[in-house]
């Protein structure tokens, strides 16, 4: 597989638009990518674009809900965020990527349509004091609990 990197040249690691050689993903997400030193690293994926796939859709990692679950943690461990700001920027992701989630998964498309946006909704003006950021804590464990279960490893 290659893939094109997309962001600025990067010291000697990273060239600007150059296509690299993809050795894979790792469990989580990242992208493993021969780069311009000639050894393996692990990159974020969104700063590459695949070009040549040659790997069946088994084997693409999960970037959307990655990208989500990351969000969740993100606005958990953060004290300055309310649930109103989280639960409305989980809501929006959920909105804006069903189709590319479900693709990727549809267990945990269902879950996100299903569960997380119920939580999400009893944050709006007016419902405040719910048991959001447990709910959010439980939703995340169980998605992960869900990875696990599909991919037979620890996350």
């Amino acid at each position: 597989m290659k893939a094109k990197y997309l962001g600025e040249s990067w010291g000697i690691s990273l060239t600007k638009n150059k296509i690299y050689e993809c050795l894979g993903f790792s469990e989580h997400g990242f992208i493993r990518i021969l780069d311009d030193t000639n050894e393996p690293y692990y990159y974020t994926p969104e700063i590459f674009e695949i070009i040549d796939d040659d790997e069946s859709e088994e084997l693409r990692p999960m970037y959307k809900i990655i990208h989500l679950l990351e969000i969740m943690r993100n606005g958990l461990v953060d004290e300055d965020v309310n649930e109103h700001e989280l639960s409305s920027e989980i809501e929006d992701y959920i909105h804006n990527n069903f189709l590319d989630i479900y693709k990727e998964n549809h267990e945990i498309a269902i879950f996100f349509n299903d569960e997380v946006l119920d939580i999400c909704e009893q944050t709006e003006p007016g419902l405040e004091g719910t048991k959001f950021w447990k709910e959010i804590v439980d939703a995340y464990n169980n998605i992960i609990q869900i990875l696990e279960e599909k991919n037979n490893v620890k996350a």
